[in-house]
This record gives C-alpha cells, structure tokens and sequence, in this order.
C-alpha cells in the first residue's frame, strides 16, 4: 500500500491553465491577426499601383505577409513552450480553441510553399486570375481557420458587458471584420469601392492593375451592377447574424464596416466614396439602436429594416459621389435606379432570412458564457 502510495504522488497532477494567462494570449494575438489581415492589402496596393511585372516570389511587399504569419507562429510556440514547462499535458498546453489556430498558422506555412512552387511551374497571375488562383485561396483558406479558432475563443469567453460596451466586444468585432476582407477578396475586381465601373473608371481607370477594362463597354456596366448587388449579399449576413446572435453593442456595424471598406479605398485611393460606405453603416447602427431599445432583438423582421437602411443607404450615397466626378454617372437612370431598388429588396431579403436563421434566444434568454476565474 505504501509503494502505490508514493508511485501516486510520483504523477504529477494536472493543472488548470490561469485564466489571466490564457487571456494575456489572446490580446496578443488579436494584434498580430490584425496585422497579418492588414498586410494583405499591402501586398494588392503594391499590385493596384506598380501592376503584376513580377519576376520573384521574394519581394518587399510580401514581408509584411509573411512577418504576420511568422509572429503568430513564435506567439503559439512561445506559449506552448511555456505551458510544456509547467507540465501541463498535452491537450491542455494551448487552449481548446487554439489548436485551430495553430492548425491553421501550419495550413499557411504549406499553403506558402504550394504559392511559391505554383508560381514556379506556372508563373505568376495576371489581373482577376490574382483573386482567383488556387494557391492564393489556399492561402486564404488557411487564414481562415485562424480566424476561425480566434472568434470561438472569443465567443467563449464572453461576459455579460460585451452586449452594451463596443470595447468589449472587440475581441468578436475583429475576427468578424477580418473574415469580412477575405469573403470580399474575390470581389476585387466588381467591388464598387475598388472598381468604379459606374463612372467609367474615373479613380481606378489609370491604376496599373485596373487599366486594361473597357469602362464603356456593356461589359463593364454587367460587372458593376452585379457587383454592387454581390456586395450587398456578402455583407448583409456579416452583419446580421452576429447582431441577432450575439447581442452586439450599437456601434458595431460601423465598426466592422470601416474596418472593411477603410482598408480597401486605401489600397486604390477610392476615398470619395467612403462616406456612402460609413454614412450607410451610422444609419444602421440607429436603427439597431431602436430595435434593442424596444426590445424587438428576437424579431426578425425588425432585422429587415436593418438590411434595407444598410444597403439602400450606401447605394444612394456611392451614386451620389459618382455623381461629383467629373463624368458624373455614365450608367442610365433606369441601371442605377434600378440597382438601388433590387440591393434594398436583396439587403433587407437576407436580413431576414439571416436574423431567422440565427435562432438567437430571445433578450431574456441565456447569457453568454462566463470567464472562469483561475
């Protein structure tokens, strides 16, 4: 009996992971997949401007890319190191959710060398195939699964102030509007922030990266009214269902619609019509206020009007910059009056079918999940 005894006090005993420290990991690395989101557009500003007269994978754009990647790798292995120190076993040396995120950061060191080897047999892309090659949706997809491990940690470790305090909410905020960018990078060349095919490319129409369109073909009005209807279908759902889902404090839509739009009008210089963009997203941020003031967050039909001041509001405000340029709108009344019309019908359409599908409980349901202390 003695011998078990002091074969048992040999184990040693599992610890549990500080909360402080686990939150201390997460702060860090929401900074450094900001950056990492961020130098995306470093390396396509590079693009927009000097073109795709590319001769090597190593050039200076892609630092920042790959530094990115690079600090959120020493971040987890720093942390992992540390938690083998302390003895923990292995399931318990990153937290539950950070095993996707370091899945991920591994995804995206492979998805790195499939870029350099594709752009080694097949040469580097041209114009739209950028936004389309696999390597560079590898690349991508990776991110994603970031992301992904971020916001779940994010989720689960919600206290009941992240509903009413935008500061508090940042920790969800910014997965979201990071995933928000890559759903828009497809989009690059349709995007009315980044193609403005409706005033014949009176911004973009120069740039190294857009200069090959015909601006006054049919084509190029095909594109463009498709694109601002496409935009409308990705963000609208970005924005619904975390507001029906998780409460999210008046201001988020303008949070997460800036950290979108901000970073795509400064890669190609479209700040004219950023204010359609914001002022859109200020507008939807007041009727959010008034559904959560009137208690109407399990409705959702009041996530409708949601949806329509959204996309009615930044459609009416980018023809209205249009407008200003010196060509003014080359589209006829009848294209962009009826693109206003089909994106109010589409955005307050996916609002609804968004807050339904949400199946948020209703305001005095279930809190969200407490941070356990150590």
């Amino acid at each position: 009996m003695e011998g078990m005894a002091e074969a048992r006090a040999i184990v040693p005993s599992a610890r549990a992971v500080p909360a402080e420290r686990e939150e201390r990991l997460h702060r860090i690395m929401l900074g450094v997949v900001f950056f990492w989101a961020c130098a995306v557009y470093v390396d396509a500003r590079h693009h927009a401007y000097d073109g795709f007269r590319i001769e090597s994978f190593f050039i200076p754009e892609h630092v920042p890319l790959y530094s990115g990647w690079l600090a959120a790798c020493a971040v987890l292995g720093i942390y992992y190191l540390q938690s083998a120190r302390q003895g923990l076993p292995f399931s318990s040396r990153l937290p539950s959710s950070y095993w996707l995120v370091a899945l991920g950061a591994i995804a995206y060191g492979l998805a790195g060398g499939f870029d350099l080897l594709w752009h080694a047999t097949f040469g580097f892309e041209q114009n739209l195939a950028v936004t389309w090659s696999p390597s560079h949706l590898a690349l991508v997809a990776s991110h994603l699964l970031v992301l992904a491990g971020i916001l779940r940690f994010s989720l689960a470790h919600r206290l009941d102030g992240d509903t009413r305090s935008l500061i508090a909410a940042l920790p969800l905020l910014i997965p979201v509007a990071a995933i928000l960018w890559h759903a828009m990078w497809t989009t690059w060349y349709s995007n009315p922030l980044t193609a403005d095919y409706a005033s014949g490319g009176a911004l973009v129409g120069q740039l190294d990266a857009f200069d090959h369109l015909e601006y006054g073909a049919w084509t190029a009005a095909v594109a463009g009214t498709l694109g601002m209807l496409w935009n409308v279908a990705i963000l609208i759902p970005f924005l619904i269902v975390p507001l029906a889902r998780w409460r999210l404090p008046v201001g988020s839509i303008t949070l997460v619609v800036a950290l979108y739009s901000v970073i795509m009008a400064a890669v190609v210089d479209t700040w004219i019509y950023l204010p359609a963009f914001l002022g859109g997203a200020i507008l939807g941020d007041v009727v959010w206020a008034w559904i959560r003031r009137n208690g109407r967050t399990d409705q959702p039909l009041a996530y409708t009007a949601v949806g329509v001041v959204v996309a009615l509001a930044q459609g009416i405000g980018y023809f209205a910059a249009v407008a200003l340029l010196p060509l003014g709108i080359l589209w006829p009344v009848h294209l962009w009056a009826g693109v206003l019309v089909m994106s109010a019908a589409v955005g307050g359409w996916l609002a609804y079918v968004a807050a339904g599908s949400a199946a948020a409980p209703p305001a005095g349901g279930s809190s969200p999940t407490h941070r356990v202390a150590a």
